[in-house]
């Protein structure tokens, strides 16, 4: 990441670094891995062959974000998970709903059963970490798998997170000294 006044990123996800990201995207795949993974998926999931081949290439070689449209019911969300679990990462999967605001996705200040106040961490944030802690273990990651997005007011919800990842690398994300203010504002309330 690079950072907004060279702001550490708090807990794990400081992690995360520019220069540990390979010049090209790929995703470190055994050889003969995407074969089997697709046999798998085409064996558990109806769906069409070239469809898998270009979700696939897409997270593989891309390294590119995946949605899958379709009615309510048909497996889009198993088959990511499915996908997610095959290739080695942690599928952390949410389902977004109307309500969902920067709080559930970013971030930020939320009450304690205890009448205070704490800094919760939204989903991203939380899969950032989870992805971090997981390479540091020797495992793939983890992947976001947001379910019913279409349920979600982009602009609420997602507003900040484009602000934050414009740009396709992880070099170039910025995050704003405002949240990291806020972030340690709460840093040691009680939770």
């Amino acid at each position: 990441f690079e950072l907004a006044e060279q702001i550490p990123l708090p807990r794990e996800a400081v992690a995360l670094r520019a220069e540990e990201k390979p010049e090209q995207c790929t995703i470190s795949v055994a050889p003969g891995k995407l074969a089997e993974v697709k046999k798998a998926v085409l064996e558990d999931f109806v769906i069409d062959e070239h469809a898998v081949d270009l979700i696939l290439s897409t997270l593989v070689y891309a390294c590119k974000n995946i949605l899958l449209i379709g009615k309510p019911g048909t497996g889009k969300t198993s088959i990511a998970r499915f996908i997610a679990e095959k290739l080695g990462f942690e599928p952390v999967i949410v389902t977004a709903n109307a309500h969902w605001s920067r709080l559930d996705v970013i971030g930020g200040p939320m009450f304690t059963s205890r009448g205070g106040v704490t800094w919760r961490p939204g989903i991203l944030v939380e899969a950032l970490t989870r992805h971090v802690r997981a390479k540091k273990e020797g495992r793939s990651g983890a992947w976001l798998i947001i379910d019913e997005i279409n349920r979600a007011d982009v602009d609420k919800a997602f507003g900040e997170f484009f602000t934050v990842f414009s740009g396709p690398e992880p070099r170039e994300w910025v995050i704003p000294r405002r949240l990291f203010d806020e972030w340690e504002s709460y840093a040691g309330s009680e939770d």
